[in-house]
């Protein structure tokens, strides 16, 4: 089995999600949504803006942990918007990903 960066940056890259959304959509509906959970909870968040390839964009996930702390959404070449999270169990896209209407 090919694994994503020859899982180079493992558990993040066992798995992840794509959203069938611009990124600009998926921001605009996911940022409210994350908000609705922190804010139930009574936490804080923090949105920092990234660039760059996606080894380095996934090294900015570590440490992981569980439950997951970071969740990345990057911009793809298509209208797809890919998912990535720190999960220590290898990635839970299962419940951040359907909440993105498309």
């Amino acid at each position: 089995m090919k694994c994503l960066l020859d899982n180079e940056y493992a558990p993040t890259t066992f798995s992840w999600g794509f959203i069938d959304a611009t990124f600009e959509t998926t921001v605009r509906t996911f940022l409210p949504w994350t908000d609705s959970i922190f804010k139930h909870y009574g936490k804080e968040y923090e949105t920092v803006p990234c660039s760059g390839r996606l080894g380095y964009l996934l090294e900015s996930l570590f440490p992981v942990v569980s439950p997951r702390t970071r969740q990345m959404l990057m911009e793809t070449t298509s209208q797809w918007t890919a998912y990535f999270d720190n999960s220590a169990h290898g990635g839970d896209p299962i419940s951040a990903v359907p909440s993105v209407p498309t």
